[in-house]
């Protein structure tokens, strides 16, 4: 069987987005999201001839968040912006993530942390990030514990991809207490509310929402708990 965690708009290649609709049409196909099963349905649909399209078997849930493995907040001395990404792929969009932070770093104290998979650590995008004086860019951490540990004792992140399949690691990252600042894409008003008030239209939103997220955390916890009713992390 197949099983999706990536959105489907990965692939532009005629060759591969046609052998992604066959082997989606001939194997079941398990999706982290609603969304991205919508997607794949379309795509069998319009590569694959109707019997098979007809027959394809596509299922999908929304993966789940265990609460149990939050670690208490512990409030850095200089606030921490998450890179919330282990990758530096185009889709990630990191050039604008860059641009918005060091517009913020130019303002008021930050550190940026950005924790990439080996191939991307390795990046020339990487290496022009960690220049910087006020980032660090690292491997991934070496344990669960460790990776919900550092969510506990980071401010805020910058998402700035155009597209999510899902998103889980934003979803974690706001039950650990982070200020998560939004792009307007069709993927964030599936895993946040309509009322969620750190969602952007451009860079110029973008930078006004993190700097205040950095420079008064606890008012915008306090919206965006107020956002979804009660405690974003409960």
């Amino acid at each position: 069987m197949n099983f999706v965690w990536w959105p489907p708009s990965r692939y532009t290649r005629t060759a591969d987005v046609a052998a992604l609709a066959l082997s989606c049409a001939l194997f079941p196909t398990f999706c982290n999201s609603e969304r991205t099963a919508r997607e794949f349905h379309e795509i069998v649909a319009a590569w694959t001839v109707p019997r098979l399209a007809e027959r394809a078997r596509i299922a999908w849930v929304n993966l789940g968040v265990r609460l149990k493995h939050a670690r208490p907040r512990q409030e850095p001395d200089v606030p921490v912006i998450l890179y919330p990404a282990i990758s530096l792929s185009d889709r990630k969009r990191p050039d604008l993530f860059l641009h918005v932070v060091e517009r913020v770093a130019a303002r008021t104290p930050v550190l940026v942390e950005a924790r990439l998979g080996e191939e991307h650590l390795v990046s020339e995008r990487a290496m022009t990030l960690s220049r910087r004086e006020w980032a660090w860019v690292g491997p991934l951490t070496a344990s669960r514990q460790t990776y919900w540990e550092r969510l506990g004792r980071t401010t805020a992140f910058l998402a700035t991809a155009d597209e999510e399949s899902y998103g889980l690691e934003y979803v974690e990252a706001l039950l650990a207490g982070v200020v998560g600042v939004f792009p307007d894409r069709p993927w964030v008003h599936a895993i946040v509310r309509a009322a969620h008030p750190f969602v952007y239209r451009d860079a110029a939103e973008a930078e006004a929402m993190l700097h205040r997220a950095v420079t008064a955390t606890a008012a915008c916890r306090r919206e965006a708990d107020r956002s979804v009713g009660g405690d974003l992390g409960a």
